[in-house]
């Protein structure tokens, strides 16, 4: 029996050794993490959030005398944002000003289609929204998502170049060539090669979902004297296009609606980058030239908050 007992330990200890170094990586190298450590420990004293998915998370590049905090993150959705804010705001003492990105993109996530993004949020931030905490599988990153997160881990083993870093703004530093860079920014090759990877069906229950978490999000910010701007990025005229015109429409309306029924802005900046091919990264996102730009224009527009 002992024999049995000491052989099976001597297979399962490694087993277990090497799922604890394996989803220590993915703790350790994940940007998400290191933008969860930067606000976390920043709370107190920051001014300015922009809030979105990676529409922002590509698009706020701080380097301005009134510096924007980047809380964007990928398939981050007004859900995740709505518990971010109801968790933290009594810890943002300074806290004045708040932008909510509002693409068309956004308001058509569904929160569903994505499981592994609310264990991401529940393992970091400790947020119960849209995830079984029963379930162990959504403590651990390797039992629910390794697809995902492999190849970050293996290019931080093997010191590969094309991680993502983020600065202490929150900005993600994408260190591989995008897209545009690939087609060496020639507008005819990068329009004959766009291809849409978006799907804009309209689902009412999905936006009705996204607008009330989006109304809930403003009435916590209000509460606390807080502004709030909904703001849509700059998009490539390529994506611009290709979104029905009549969606557009119809959700910019819905947008509207509520900066009007709750005193709130919206800064439409949808095609205000369209022909600057050297400011994208793709089709959709800003690289860095282009974020210090936007970043710039944004603060501009803030000078007379006197926010020091």
């Amino acid at each position: 029996m002992k024999r049995f007992i000491f052989g099976s330990a001597l297979f399962i200890i490694p087993i277990i050794g090497c799922f604890i170094f394996f989803e220590w990586k993915c703790r350790d190298c994940l940007a998400f993490v290191k933008k969860r450590n930067y606000i976390v420990s920043s709370l107190a004293n920051i001014q300015i959030i922009a809030t979105g998915t990676s529409h922002i998370e590509f698009g706020i590049y701080s380097e301005n005398e009134h510096q924007i905090y980047n809380w964007g993150a990928a398939g981050q959705s007004f859900g995740y944002e709505n518990a971010l804010f109801d968790r933290y705001i009594n810890q943002m003492k300074s806290l004045k000003v708040v932008f909510i990105e509002v693409s068309e993109t956004r308001l058509l996530m569904n929160d569903e289609v994505s499981q592994w993004s609310s264990n991401v949020y529940w393992i970091h931030y400790g947020l119960p929204y849209n995830v079984n905490v029963l379930d162990p599988r959504s403590y651990f990153h390797l039992t629910q998502a390794y697809d995902f997160f492999r190849p970050i881990v293996i290019n931080d083993l093997t010191k590969k170049n094309d991680r993502v870093e983020v600065n202490e703004a929150g900005y993600m530093v994408e260190n591989h060539d995008g897209r545009f860079e690939l087609l060496s920014f020639n507008k005819n090759e990068i329009e004959k090669t766009f291809k849409m990877v978006y799907d804009f069906d309209e689902d009412s229950v999905v936006i009705a979902a996204n607008l009330l978490h989006l109304e809930r999000t403003i009435n916590l910010l209000k509460s606390k004297g807080i502004r709030v701007i909904l703001l849509h990025p700059p998009f490539y005229y390529t994506f611009n296009r290709s979104i029905p015109q009549e969606l557009v429409r119809r959700l910019q309306n819905k947008v509207q609606d509520i900066a009007r029924f709750k005193k709130v802005e919206f800064w439409d900046y949808t095609w205000s980058m369209e022909d600057g091919v050297q400011y994208f990264y793709n089709d959709n996102h800003l690289n860095k030239d282009g974020a210090r730009k936007w970043t710039s224009v944004l603060c501009d527009s803030l000078v007379n908050l006197s926010i020091h």
